[in-house]
């Protein structure tokens, strides 16, 4: 921000007319339209510049079990704004450093006991991120959704990791997506 045009002497300015007084804030009238135009101006640009954001949605249309020890196969993208997913392999790859919030959701497979991992991939180094489980809920076709906000950095690789157990990615008819169950 400090490298932005003239933000760091408006920055200076307005810290040197704030006089902070039990708790009330008043400011002199030396802080113009001007500086104040000026600061909202900039202020505008970079919500402008971090207000898209980037986003990607991947589902699966079969209702086919899925076995563990693979990534979850979300084979159909919805939007990928980046072209950051792989749907081959099952990653999105991250395409600048930033904060990121992830779900993924999936279902129960008739009476079997999943667990399901949110992995980052940095180099040759694979962090669990969340992990997600239905526990003793057995019950088939009952979904699970988890939500995670995670650090990453560019290259980094995203995926949904079916670590034991069985699981269904759609209930429903094999003709309509079920984005319950995406990535």
């Amino acid at each position: 921000i400090a490298k932005t045009n003239n933000l760091q002497s408006s920055l200076d300015t307005l810290q040197t007319n704030i006089d902070l007084k039990q708790d009330i804030i008043t400011s002199t009238s030396i802080i113009t339209s001007a500086t104040t135009t000026s600061m909202q101006d900039q202020i505008d640009a970079l919500i402008n510049f971090t207000g898209g954001g980037i986003n990607f949605r991947a589902y699966n249309v079969s209702n086919s079990s899925v076995s563990a020890t693979q990534n979850l196969p979300y084979l159909t993208v919805d939007y990928d704004t980046d072209a950051g997913y792989d749907n081959t392999n099952y990653m999105y790859t991250i395409p600048i450093d930033g904060t990121y919030i992830f779900t993924f959701g999936w279902y129960v497979s008739g009476s079997s006991t999943a667990v399901v991992n949110l992995i980052r991939k940095r180099g040759t180094t694979e962090t669990i991120i969340q992990q997600s489980t239905n526990g003793t809920n057995q019950s088939g076709n009952s979904a699970f959704v988890g939500t995670t906000i995670s650090e990453c950095l560019q290259s980094d690789e995203i995926y949904v990791y079916l670590e034991s157990g069985t699981l269904i990615l759609n209930y429903g008819t094999t003709t309509d997506p079920n984005t319950s169950a995406s990535f």
